[in-house]
C-alpha cells in the first residue's frame, strides 16, 4: 500500500507502507493505541488518524523530535489518499481475472473501481495486458 500527500502548496509525498521498519509500525500503534493489524484495515479505509500517523512516522526520519500530538495535514481529503501499489494492482488483476468471467458486468465494475484505487490507474491497463485479460471498461463510454 502507499500512502499519498498531496498538498496544494508544495510536491506530492509517496510513501511505500510496506517500507516502515518494525519500530515505525511500532510508533504508529502507540500513537493510535491499536495494532497494527487494525491499523492496516484502517488505512484500506482511508480513516483519517491511520493516514495522519503514518505520514507522521515517514515525517519522523527526517525530523526525529516530530511529535504525534499536534500533528496535522490541512484538507485531508483531499490531500491523503491510500493507494494500491503497482504490484498490488497485478495481484489484484489477475485474481479478478481468474475469478470473474470476462464479459461479466461485475468485472468492468471491479476494474473500473481497482483504477480508483490504484495509485496510478494506468497500472490496470498494464497489469491487463500482462495477464491476457481484456477490460473496456477504461473507454470513454464505460
Amino acid at each position: 500500500m502507499l500512502l499519498i500527500y498531496s498538498p496544494a502548496d508544495s510536491d506530492v509525498e509517496r510513501h511505500d507502507i510496506d517500507k516502515l521498519t518494525a519500530v515505525e509500525a511500532g510508533a504508529v500503534e502507540s500513537a493510535l493505541e491499536l495494532p497494527w493489524a487494525t491499523v492496516e484495515d484502517n488505512l484500506r479505509e482511508n480513516a483519517p488518524m491511520a493516514m495522519l500517523a503514518v505520514l507522521w512516522v515517514f515525517r519522523k526520519r527526517q525530523e526525529p523530535t516530530l511529535r504525534f500530538a499536534g500533528f496535522d495535514v490541512p484538507d485531508f481529503r483531499g490531500s491523503l489518499r491510500v493507494a494500491f501499489s503497482a504490484d498490488e494492482v497485478v495481484d489484484l488483476v489477475i485474481e479478478m481475472d481468474q475469478s470473474v468471467p470476462e464479459g461479466h458486468p461485475e468485472r468492468e465494475a471491479a476494474f473500473r473501481h481497482l483504477r480508483r484505487l490504484a495509485a496510478d490507474e494506468s497500472d490496470v491497463d498494464t497489469a491487463l495486458e500482462g495477464v491476457g485479460g481484456k477490460d473496456t471498461s477504461s473507454s470513454p463510454a464505460a
